[in-house]
């Protein structure tokens, strides 16, 4: 069939398929209305309940269907499955719609058949679309189809035309365009990811511009659409350093068809799981910024993996301390063997303490009443307990039901109050007391005596950092009896190298019922000394199940290519390791290195770039800052000249467009059609591996095209 013959084909396809969602459409308004009015007589809960679902359910649909009005589907697959010898031509979208009659008019992307456009080649395939079905298929066409507002603008077919001319078309958009069409341009690699069992926890070390961040996003997405029986929106929590880039990686859900995702602020995550044994006194209680100077290298010792396993020797040792083993006898009687105290606390090992002292008081009692109806005879008392000898003294009888009770009453506490609330901060201090002892009269670790006497300086005068707070959570997990956050079934962490090892470790362990995404780039740890500068430990000593997985992201589709070279450049200097970058060929403008005299000219020229930029149709940009003190000066002297946009990177607000200045740390995770780096001098930024992902992080930042002012002489690392 000709080209034109086709396009008249897929004309007439797509005009068929917005006719059926006119009729969906219809129908769905007609029964929300039926619904709506129904929903305000019903008489019992049971009934509300089920209209109020069917509503739910017409009003999503209804919702799908008008998306899909706009473009119904990006992609055709037309194939011979070998093992029914049955021929399949299907639409793939956003959304799986059917039609009245429940006839399939487009299958959902998240679909596992879906994967045969993903990841397949035209000829012969076999695919794993679910962990025990293979697919034998014959694959005749794959079809990217572009439409825009109801109208075919162009269709392409991988025999025809390379697949990335088409990527390359969809990545030259501005920014707010490109993420509307992210489903339609998933990657081989990413896809593998998304799709990946969900039982596998997993790493994903992805340059900048790879996609880890939508791979996180479309795998959240994935997971609820084809495990219900298994996951709901509640149940997932994303976690990162910031509200603003939290917001901004979560924008795309609602198209994605996922709501009510939960995400927090890391730090806020594992403060609300102890919020219940913080003192809620004024000033009782300060966090202390994770990224301040002053004591970077106290949080850098607390970040090793070291530190945590420390502490989980020293709550061992205290729960030893506080859980008596020995045999339990009354009047020489053993109603409760040493053996059988072991035993229960390898069969409950992984329960706190708390929960293990509920379980041996009970298992005692149990003891007791099975000793005392065996024995009716014996006499369980002793002259020591305290209401022995106030009934002694009155010259009272121990009758069968009395010495049962006091007994009982005597003994229900023995192993220790299950109810009891510990004070975890003191146990922490404790703790540090002991780590310092240790490391006193060790030659080779007294270098951390002073670390540890900082830290304990901190704690006293009330001021915690994420890893102080990390410790907490860990020690309420090994010590008290909690409920809370019992609906974590799904864990996603992005950006995740800017935290430390024994932030996973807590987090693994705490949350042992949960599966875990972990995202990130260790060339843009900024934090050098305090977040990860390799993925190993995670790997080796975290996560070690043979289910765990981790991907590597080494193409990188954000930047064009001339951006990409000088990041690439940058990067070739450091000498930590780093991970292949591949940047996906997409020419652009070179990047522009302009020098300045002084501090004036170069807020001349900045505006001069923004004027020009906004005026090519591109609407979000950024001038990057190394500081945020430097930031400050320079939003001041722009705002004087053009509207800024207002930024915080722990305000609720959402990413928009506009010109934004920032300092590089905020800018971590964003991107933008422009940048703008401000003073990328010699004095500014040295040539030393932590200055290295400072520069790195900033320049990967640009969509399209980046300028780099400077005043004085270049950085090397720019050389």
């Amino acid at each position: 069939m000709t080209k034109n013959n086709e396009r008249i084909y897929e004309e007439n396809k797509l005009s068929e398929v917005l006719k059926e969602l006119s009729l969906n459409i219809d129908y769905y308004n007609k029964s929300k209305l039926v619904f709506s009015k129904k929903i305000k007589t019903v008489k019992n809960s049971n009934e509300l309940n089920v209209v109020s679902n069917h509503l739910e359910l017409i009003e999503k649909n209804l919702r799908n269907n008008n998306t899909a009005l706009l473009n119904p589907y990006f992609g055709r697959i037309d194939y011979t499955d070998k093992n029914e010898s049955k021929d399949f031509s299907l639409y793939i979208g956003k959304h799986g719609i059917q039609d009245t009659k429940d006839n399939t008019l487009t299958v959902d992307w998240r679909a596992p058949i879906s994967s045969v456009y993903y990841d397949c080649q035209l000829g012969d395939n076999k695919l794993k679309i679910f962990e025990n079905e293979d697919l034998d298929l014959d694959l005749k066409l794959k079809r990217t189809i572009e439409i825009v507002n109801s109208k075919l603008v162009d269709f392409y077919d991988v025999n025809t035309v390379a697949a990335d001319e088409l990527l390359t078309k969809y990545l030259a958009k501005n920014k707010e365009a490109v993420l509307s069409e992210i489903v339609a341009t998933i990657q081989k690699d990413q896809n593998r990811i998304i799709r990946d069992s969900y039982f596998h926890n997993i790493i994903v070390q992805g340059g900048a511009g790879s996609g880890k961040t939508t791979v996180a996003m479309h795998r959240v997405s994935f997971l609820l659409y084809n495990f219900k029986d298994i996951f709901n929106s509640e149940n997932f929590y994303i976690l990162g350093s910031n509200k603003m880039f939290l917001n901004y990686i979560t924008s795309i859900l609602p198209s994605l068809d996922v709501g009510d995702i939960k995400n927090m602020v890391l730090s806020t995550f594992f403060y609300e799981f102890i919020s219940e044994y913080i003192p809620k006194t004024k000033n009782k209680f300060k966090f202390v910024d994770k990224y301040s100077d002053d004591n970077s290298l106290d949080m850098a010792f607390k970040g090793k993996i070291g530190f945590v396993k420390a502490l989980e020797k020293y709550l061992k040792i205290y729960e030893h301390d506080n859980i008596p083993v020995e045999n339990i006898a009354i009047n020489g009687y053993v109603v409760m063997e040493k053996s059988n105290i072991i035993n229960l606390l390898q069969t409950f090992k992984e329960k706190s303490m708390q929960e293990k002292i509920s379980i041996l008081n009970e298992q005692l009692k149990n003891k007791i009443i099975a000793f005392i109806e065996n024995n009716p005879n014996v006499k369980l008392v002793s002259k020591e307990m305290p209401e022995v000898k106030e009934r002694i003294e009155k010259g009272l009888k121990f009758n069968a039901e009395a010495r049962f009770m006091d007994v009982l009453r005597d003994f229900s506490k023995y192993f220790g109050d299950s109810k009891n609330k510990l004070n975890i901060i003191s146990i922490y201090s404790e703790f540090l007391l002991a780590l310092k002892e240790k490391f006193k009269d060790s030659e080779n670790l007294s270098i951390y005596v002073k670390n540890i006497d900082n830290i304990i300086k901190q704690i006293n005068e009330n001021k915690f950092d994420i890893f102080d707070i990390s410790m907490l959570n860990l020690i309420k997990k090994r010590l008290c009896t909690s409920k809370k956050f019992e609906d974590v079934k799904y864990i996603v962490v992005d950006e995740a190298q800017d935290f430390g090892a024994s932030i996973f470790y807590v987090l693994r362990n705490v949350f042992d019922k949960s599966y875990f995404a972990i995202m990130g780039d260790i060339s843009q740890n900024i934090n050098y000394d305090i977040g990860m500068n390799d993925w190993e430990c995670l790997t080796n000593e975290i996560f070690t199940s043979r289910h765990d997985k981790f991907y590597t992201l080494s193409k990188s589709y954000r930047n064009t290519i001339e951006i990409s070279n000088l990041a690439i450049k940058v990067l070739k200097k450091a000498e930590f390791k780093t991970y292949e970058i591949e940047p996906f060929v997409r020419h652009g403008k070179e990047p522009q290195i302009i020098n300045t005299d002084n501090f004036d000219e170069t807020v001349t020229k900045s505006l001069k770039i923004i004027d020009d930029i906004l005026k090519n149709g591109f609407k979000m940009v950024a001038v990057i800052c190394r500081t945020q003190g430097e930031a400050d000066i320079v939003s001041n002297s722009l705002s004087k000249h053009i509207e800024l946009q207002n930024i915080n990177a722990d305000s609720e607000s959402s990413f928009i467009n506009g010109v934004m200045v920032m300092p590089i740390q905020m800018s971590k995770g964003l991107e933008f059609d422009a940048v703008i780096l401000w003073d990328a001098s010699s004095e500014n930024y040295l040539v030393c591996d932590s200055d290295i992902k400072l520069l790195y992080v900033a320049i990967t930042r640009a969509l399209h095209e980046l300028y780099v002012l400077y005043t004085g002489k270049i950085s090397e690392l720019l050389i």
